[in-house]
């Protein structure tokens, strides 16, 4: 069976002075800061839904 790895695009937009303050840094990987920052957003994120489905379930038996 043939399987693709599939490429999908993100667009963001940036203003003015946050481009500025980027090309200080002409060296970053931008594209590379952004994959990392949604990689860990979505870690942090299960991690608080791990712990929080408890209490979350406590909660709603004591009402």
């Amino acid at each position: 069976m043939w399987c693709a790895n599939l490429v999908h695009q993100l667009i963001i937009t940036i203003d003015d002075e946050l481009k500025k303050e980027m090309n200080n840094y002409p060296e970053v990987d931008w594209t590379e800061v952004v994959k990392k920052a949604i990689r860990e957003y979505m870690r942090r994120r299960e991690i608080f839904e791990i712990y929080n489905a408890p209490i979350e379930k406590a909660l709603s038996k004591k009402k």
